[in-house]
């Protein structure tokens, strides 16, 4: 990965090592995605997961890697959760008040982050897969995305 290129020129360098570690590392690769880096405000960490005795459990945290670990901040739902179970879970949290925005800083729309997230689960909960987590979901006014993802199908 590769971070914070400014120019057609940093942007080739890159490109030419990523390729060149490919081939010292005998990775076949087939190509380089390059996506604009976004400014966000705001972290979750995002759980779903087959649990053998609860079935299907919506996990959300406050995420962005070591925050997560240090400060755990979570709530848990067994799916299948509404839109408003989802915005109550939210305001469970303790850094809801950050997400309402504090200090200056901008809040979240939790209506329309609780719907994506409503969507989520139900797209899961229709996958044969046992486990999706997304950490950090990065977070910015009515828009969100998913920066990095863990998906485990289920065992066949």
């Amino acid at each position: 990965m590769v971070l914070r290129i400014q120019n057609e020129e940093a942007l080739h360098a890159a490109t030419q090592r990523l390729f060149k570690l490919g081939r010292e590392l005998k990775v076949p690769v087939q190509g380089v995605l390059v996506e604009q880096m976004l400014p966000f405000d705001h972290e979750l960490l995002l759980g779903l997961r087959r649990d053998a005795r609860f079935g299907p459990v919506l996990t959300i945290a406050r995420g962005g890697g070591v925050e997560a670990e240090l400060d755990p901040d979570v709530v848990n739902l067994l799916l299948p959760a509404s839109q408003p179970d989802i915005v109550q879970a939210i305001e469970h949290l303790r850094c809801a008040k950050l997400l309402h925005g504090f200090r200056g800083k901008a809040g979240a729309d939790i209506g329309k982050l609780s719907a994506r997230i409503a969507e989520l689960c139900s797209w899961f909960t229709a996958q044969s897969l046992q486990e999706v987590e997304i950490n950090p979901f990065a977070i910015r006014g009515d828009d969100a995305w998913a920066l990095d993802a863990l998906i485990t199908p289920q065992a066949a």
